[in-house]
């Protein structure tokens, strides 16, 4: 399955890692320079042509590093909430989470990064209201915002390899064995939906950056709308049945149908 397009910010800071692994590379050559001038008794050689090697590093940013200045991420990184191997504990859950089927909202983060700060002694309340957003930001390359469709927990425990296999199974066999023909085989698929019950069908829930579709496992103990769809083998429709769980019928309901949905 292929991944998500990364965004700009998202590319630009693999670009910056990539940039500082670079500098960091032109340094560590430099110090080996030096110890070998040191050795033979050579002259130093100019930083500017020492760094015709290195073509992307800039020569104001590597003598500004020879003199003990810090990359960009190097001092967001003591300005931040959590230490880089916490940031990374809290993006293996979320990622680990999401796979699962439970994703993670921007509020259960912050509770999470709350909890992990203070199991390490600092007694803070509560973290800023955009701090979860920040995070997600700042590690876009990992992990990042999707919206998510609710998957009832009955069918998440249902769909698997083994019990979809021993379906096609058994209708394939079926099908042989009643010869029946594509004009009479029709698939109903039962859709409950609660986007009209007040119920929130779609959801932003963060999950690892590679994530094309998100589901989140839930009870189905609301009330839903049923709608069930008839599709036939040979590509017909017929059309589409709601159920609703009100015992009155009203009009508006039936207004703006297309498909003709009894």
């Amino acid at each position: 399955m292929a991944p998500h397009a990364l965004s700009k910010k998202a590319n630009a800071q693999m670009k910056s890692c990539t940039r500082e692994e670079l500098l960091s590379k032109a340094m560590e050559s430099w110090k080996k320079t030096l110890v070998d001038a040191a050795s033979r008794k050579t002259a130093i050689p100019k930083i500017s042509s020492f760094l015709r090697n290195y073509p992307d590093v800039k020569e104001t940013t590597f003598r500004c590093h020879l003199c003990g200045g810090r990359s960009r991420n190097a001092y967001a990184a003591t300005c931040q909430l959590l230490t880089v191997p916490q940031a990374n504990i809290l993006i293996k859950f979320i990622i680990e989470m999401g796979e699962k089927g439970f994703p993670l909202t921007y509020k259960k983060i912050s509770e999470y990064a709350l909890a992990i700060i203070r199991a390490n002694g600092r007694t803070d309340k509560s973290i800023g209201i955009h701090w979860a957003q920040q995070f997600v930001q700042h590690y876009a390359t990992q992990i990042g915002a999707k919206m998510c469709t609710l998957l009832d927990k009955t069918h998440a425990k249902a769909l698997n390899p083994t019990n979809v296999s021993a379906h096609f199974t058994l209708l394939s066999k079926t099908i042989q064995k009643y010869e029946i023909v594509a004009h009479n085989l029709y698939n109903c698929d039962e859709t409950e939906t609660g986007c009209l019950l007040n119920v929130p069908f779609h959801h932003k829930v963060v999950v690892s950056a590679k994530s094309k579709h998100t589901k989140s496992v839930q009870n189905a103990s609301k009330e839903h709308i049923t709608v069930l769809e008839f599709i036939c083998a040979n590509g017909s429709t017929l059309p589409p049945v709601v159920i609703f769980p009100g015992e009155l019928l009203r009009s508006n309901w039936l207004q703006k149908n297309p498909l003709e949905a009894k």
